[in-house]
């Protein structure tokens, strides 16, 4: 069973830990971590979540993402899931921090309350997605796109990636 160390909205921890299932389906503020893939040429890595996922089936997202365990720094869970969701190896030293956001989202067809304190972080590689030994439980795909394009089909499709706006506009401002 995996555990997660709890926080208060303002981000400071709260000194206690509980089950992922009991954090989504109490809605209890818990860290996360995204990190974002961008190749030189200006192009973002992005995964279609696998439609096994718990939230969000079928959505393309970010490069790679997940939960801070219990007693894990946000830097080692950010290396942990690239290997783990993409087969991607870096080290804490290859990450740049970008910025850290308060996400929330609620699922009415069950209980499930998502109330997350989101590390985000860049990681600036030249990547192969044909390549990648991506995680089929996690990941049914992954791709490639232009940052312009990428503006472009969230706006167009929005119902297509992961309801993380506030996160994609900010990133879109410091990449391009």
């Amino acid at each position: 069973m995996e555990m997660i160390d709890l926080y208060n909205p303002d981000g400071t921890p709260c000194g206690r830990t509980a089950s992922r299932d009991e954090v989504h389906r109490l809605g209890l503020w818990h860290k996360t971590v995204h990190i974002w893939v961008l190749t030189p040429e200006g192009e973002l890595l992005l995964q279609k979540r696998s439609p096994e996922k718990e939230s969000h089936p079928g959505l393309w997202d970010i490069s790679a993402a997940g939960h801070i365990t219990a007693g894990d720094t946000s830097l080692h869970a950010a290396v942990r899931e690239l290997g783990e969701e993409i087969g991607m190896a870096a080290e804490e030293t290859d990450l740049g921090f970008l910025f850290s956001l308060c996400q929330r989202c609620e699922d009415f067809t069950r209980p499930f309350i998502d109330r997350e304190i989101t590390d985000i972080y860049l990681l600036r590689r030249a990547v192969d997605p044909c390549r990648l030994a991506i995680d089929r439980h996690e990941v049914e795909a992954v791709r490639l796109i232009a940052t312009g394009e990428f503006r472009q089909e969230l706006s167009d499709h929005p119902e297509r990636f992961t309801p993380h706006a506030e996160e994609y506009g900010k990133l879109l401002e410091i990449v391009g």
